[in-house]
């Protein structure tokens, strides 16, 4: 972007953000961005470029990574005992298999695996030096036997149940294994799974193969852009190409393994996909698995000469064997769209406000297993998030791994151009909430001319808007249902079939909707009971999403009106609301026996050590996703009359029913003491919610739902596939605050040299180590770059930018970053020693007991003080710098308070907590420094201090010397960066070990050297240190006289 350009972008970035704020209605701002995508896509781009998909950066394996490889550095973590059994067979190219293990050892799988390297004779030294490399199970052929025999010979030695056979001249990517492996999972009946190919110029090779009805075949997507949503949805092909599949192991042997009937090699891929998708099994593939292919380097690609040659003679022998399934297929180059989801029989367009979140709220996961049932009945889905067709990190890729197409930016950024040229090929278009239908309906109608239009309600939200109206007599809210009831009325008046989720909402309508074709579809619930019984269980908890007003109500009633109750009648129990985007309004109400969990990675594990659940709702409409969810876990609930209605539950049979706060807790009370009740209702609401919601009964409610449409369906052999917390998918983790996510522990404390030593030496730190040289090998040189984790400030993901800024050097074609210094966050603008501090002042101030905490950190013009100042406003945060000698501390000039750090102005005892980040190297005199420290502690005080140390020094070194004004420099004077002066800071003191005793002895009770290190949390560079000192919880006593 040009300097000119810059400006321009963050002035039009400051009006959007006026513009989101300005009174108008959110169907005029959606009018505007359709407006600004039709007519300025380029702006949209730039202004949101963080909602886009991101373009992979593809990393290649360099001499250096190699030669770590063959010194035994760099690892194969291959296990004794693998799953999937990694079969690569050889000849000569030794350069490109190496580069091969080696993306492999930097890129390790997390599912068991082995490695099988057959060696068909080559003519260069690969199975000498490959028989020295760890990890390999090498098997050297007597003489050339080709390709397929090779392939053969390497499963036929296998161990693992499944068989990924991957070329040799591939560099493979983050998770392509897993990915591969994780398919036959997410789509049962899988009996081959091929990743997408990419080329190393990062151009699309091939995303699945079509096969043409002559025999012919297509690396679909051929040097097309790899991020193009149409090539990044797993799906059912004709085959995938050899370079990198997985077969289950019993299969391949059933089927004779690779047909020797293609001796030496080509076509052998397509015929095994061919003879698995004759026995009725699917072959898939998958985009989230990517491996670079060198294409040629093995066979060359002149169809006249060499192995090369026999492409031409096995495509017709192909031809021949499969002459009658071919003669189904498409002729060759027509029909494309139709040749490359050929597993399905229809289309459904899916048109959402934004992109399901079902780890977040029951909303996402009703639409995220809907979209599953919908793939399950044959349906290719496209999914639409039609407020800004924005790419979600983790949340859109769990939709293209399950095989939803999603459209997004900048490929797609508006609803009418996509309706254009593509709208005819629809037979279903579903359309969830009534916002989604008034904006789109006309033009789905005028583009998808044989598509029906069927509309999921979510819940009727005039009926949550009007029971909120009538519980607060708010006049506006009364008016702001009246015309949300006159929206959705139209909107259901308007389709050609709607879905509500409970019976109390069917009811309602059918008196102002006698005829529409109006149906119930209530919760789709992978539901797997409890083996944790009622003894080993307490505890009261509360599920919801917090940014649902209704759920924000219930928590406050039940800890205003019931919980107070419950001290009495309950002593000691505790409850906890759990979900994401607490209110600070909930925060604030924290106490010893109310914990406000917020956002929880897996509810599950912690749902099975609740007792109880409830769902004390007073507003609100539809079906509650929390009582099904605890009613399928086996947890019994407490829930209002509002809660509980339209679910067709049984009061004291699947659940209790209490309205009023004495009624409520006296129920809560005898269901969390009556073993016997707490048992049959948990058993009851298993039963119940298995036989209303699991799987096979959502089957055969959208089956008829269907049918009414007049789309038949067929139910198939395989079980069917929910969400559930446990199944291992993968989401993004968009934060809302500090402490949202746990942060990272110490991996070791220390206090000499040799205890660091042993800390750095460990598995962890070794780990890291590997990881470190993953990403830099991922840079492919390049001098700026981007390694991902989550930011605990921020409490979101984020791309962590290293560079060789702050004295990191590129030497040797390698890079040495200065990782302390470096892995800055894009949006707090803290590094990696900044964010770690940052980390453990919000686990310092995170507890209820630290509301109301005096902080002093010892620098305020920084990113991490305006951060604990936004992010603590219940704490008392100072902050200071030093601005020279002729100030007075406490002084406060231009908005900065100075202090001396050897000189407070603060009384004694006046901080909870005391923060520095590099400071005590710039003071004279370190000691009287970290006595100030404890002197302005309060009794149990914590300092948590970053200090540049160096870990080989058993004592400081003193490096200059203040006589007076005047500075005396005993060694060549070194500055380090200052933010309130162009001339840095000079550095006094190089810190070694007894800096530890120094601050034990300026008044402090322990003071420890906590090493930590994480890729999580973007803290690497070999472990950093942080030192925790802890002031006295009382007075020590005064010294008796002789």
């Amino acid at each position: 972007m040009s300097p000119l350009f810059s400006p321009l972008i963050r002035c039009f970035r400051s009006a959007s953000d006026f513009y989101s704020s300005f009174p108008v209605s959110e169907m005029t701002k959606f009018r505007t961005w359709e407006l600004l995508a039709k007519y300025a896509p380029w702006l949209l781009r730039r202004l949101f470029s963080d909602l886009i998909a991101p373009v992979p950066q593809l990393s290649f394996v360099g001499p250096h990574e190699v030669g770590l490889l063959r010194d035994g550095t760099l690892q194969l973590a291959t296990s004794m005992e693998p799953v999937v059994s990694v079969v690569i067979a050889v000849y000569g190219k030794l350069d490109y298999t190496l580069r091969c293990l080696a993306s492999i050892a930097l890129n390790p799988p997390a599912v068991p695996f082995e490695i099988v390297v057959v060696d068909d004779a080559s003519p260069d030294a690969s199975h000498a030096v490959l028989s020295g490399i760890a990890g390999v199970k090498l098997i050297s052929n007597p003489g050339n036997l080709g390709f397929i025999r090779s392939c053969n010979t390497g499963a036929r030695a296998a161990a693992g149940s499944f068989l990924c056979f991957l070329n040799n001249d591939t560099e493979v990517a983050e998770g392509w294994l897993d990915e591969l492996w994780g398919t036959f999972r997410e789509f049962p009946g899988t009996g081959l799974c091929g990743s997408k190919l990419v080329y190393p110029d990062g151009t699309l090779q091939e995303a699945g193969g079509i096969i043409w009805r002559d025999g012919s075949a297509w690396n679909f997507g051929r040097n097309r852009d790899q991020c193009e949503p149409a090539f990044n949805y797993a799906r059912e092909v004709d085959y995938c190409s050899g370079a990198s599949i997985m077969v289950d192991r019993e299969l391949f042997e059933q089927l004779g393994g690779f047909d020797e009937h293609y001796l030496p090699a080509y076509c052998e891929d397509s015929d095994l996909a061919l003879k698995i998708r004759q026995r009725g099994l699917r072959v898939m593939y998958q985009p989230l698995s990517v491996v670079v292919h060198h294409e040629g380097v093995s066979s060359g690609t002149d169809l006249a000469a060499g192995v090369k040659a026999c492409q031409v003679e096995n495509s017709r022998k192909l031809f021949e064997r499969w002459r009658e399934r071919l003669s189904h297929h498409q002729v060759l180059g027509t029909d494309v769209d139709s040749a490359k989801d050929r597993g399905c029989s229809r289309r459904v367009l899916v048109i959402d406000h934004c992109v399901p979140t079902p780890d977040q709220d029951a909303g996402s996961v009703t639409v995220f297993n809907l979209l599953l049932l919908l793939r399950e009945m044959g349906f290719q889905v496209t999914f639409i998030p039609e407020i800004n067709f924005n790419y979600v990190e983790g949340y859109t890729p769990a939709l293209q791994r399950a095989g939803v197409e999603v459209l997004y930016g900048p490929q797609c950024m508006y609803m009418e151009k996509h309706l254009k040229q593509a709208g005819g090929r629809y037979d279903l278009v579903l359309m969830i909430r009534p916002v989604v239908v008034a904006r789109h309906l006309r033009l789905v109608r005028k583009h998808c001319p044989r598509a029906k239009v069927l509309f999921h309600t979510i819940d009727l939200h005039f009926l949550r808007l009007s029971r909120e109206a009538e519980l607060s007599a708010d006049p506006a809210k009364r008016a702001e249902a009246a015309q949300m009831k006159a929206t959705e009325l139209a909107a259901l008046r308007s389709v050609d079939a709607s879905i509500v989720h409970s019976t109390t909402e069917l009811d309602m309508l059918r008196t102002e909707l006698p005829t529409e074709a109006i149906h119930v579809f209530p919760l789709i619930l992978d539901v797997r009971g409890s083996e944790v019984g009622f003894a080993s269980r307490r505890d009261i908890v509360f599920v919801g999403g917090y940014r649902h007003l209704p759920n924000v109500d219930a928590v406050n009633y039940f800890v205003a009106e019931v919980m107070p109750l419950l001290r009495l009648l309950l002593p000691g129990v505790r409850f906890h609301a759990v979900g994401s985007n607490p209110t600070s309004e909930m925060l604030a109400m924290q106490c010893e026996d109310v914990i406000v969990t917020g956002f929880v990675d897996d509810i599950d594990p912690l749902l099975d050590t609740m007792r109880l659940s409830v769902a004390p709702l007073r507003f609100g409409a539809g079906i509650k996703g929390k009582i099904g969810t605890a009613l399928a876990l086996g947890l019994p609930t407490v829930a209002t009359s509002l809660g509980a209605e339209g679910m067709s539950l049984t009061d004291g049979e699947n659940i209790i029913v209490a309205d009023g706060a004495e009624a409520f807790a006296d129920a809560c009370t005898r269901l969390y003491q009556d073993r016997q009740l707490w048992e049959q209702v948990s058993r009851c609401g298993v039963d119940f919610a298995e036989q209303a919601w699991g799987a096979e009964a959502a089957w055969r409610i959208l089956h008829e739902i269907l049918n009414g449409l007049g789309m038949s369906t067929t139910r198939g052999d395989q079980p069917l596939r929910l969400y559930s917390p446990r199944d291992g998918r993968k989401f993004g983790r968009p934060g809302s605050g500090p402490g949202r996510a746990e942060g990272p522990m110490p991996v070791g404390n220390c206090d000499a040299e040799n205890a660091f030593r042993e800390i750095l030496s460990g598995e962890e730190l070794r780990r890291l180590a590997m990881q470190e040289l993953r990403f830099l090998s991922r840079a492919g040189g390049r001098e700026s770059f981007t390694v991902p984790g989550f930011c605990i400030p921020c409490g979101r993901e984020v791309s962590f930018l290293v560079d060789l800024e702050c004295g990191g050097r590129a030497e040797g074609g390698r890079l040495f970053p200065n990782w302390r210094e470096r892995l800055v966050c894009p949006h707090c603008g803290m590094n990696n020693r900044q964010r770690l501090i940052a980390s453990l002042v919000a686990r310092q101030l995170g507890g209820t007991a630290a509301r109301g905490s005096s902080v002093y950190f010892l620098e305020q013009v920084t990113p991490i003080y305006h951060w604990a100042q936004a992010a603590f406003p219940e704490c008392r945060i100072i902050g200071s710098e030093y601005l020279g000698p002729r100030h007075q501390p406490g002084t406060v000039v231009k908005g900065i308070r100075h202090e001396d750090a050897g000189a407070l102005s603060f009384p004694d005892s006046s901080f909870d907590l005391v923060v520095s980040n590099d400071v005590f190297e710039h003071v004279p005199e370190p000691g009287r420094s970290f006595s100030e420290c404890a002197r302005v502690l309060r009794p149990g005080g914590v300092l948590l201090a970053t200090i540049p140390f160096h870990d080989t020094l058993e004592e400081s070194v003193v490096r200059a010397r203040l006589d007076g004004e005047e500075v005396s420099n005993l060694l060549p004077p070194l500055y380090h960066g200052n933010p309130v002066s162009s001339s840095g800071s000079l550095v006094f003191t190089d810190f070694g070990w007894d800096v530890l005793d120094t601050i034990r002895s300026s008044g402090f009770q322990s003071c420890s050297c906590e090493i930590y290190a994480s890729d999580r949390y973007g803290h690497l560079g070999g472990g950093q240190p942080v030192f925790r000192a802890v002031k006295p919880a009382t007075p020590a006593p005064p010294e008796q006289g002789g």
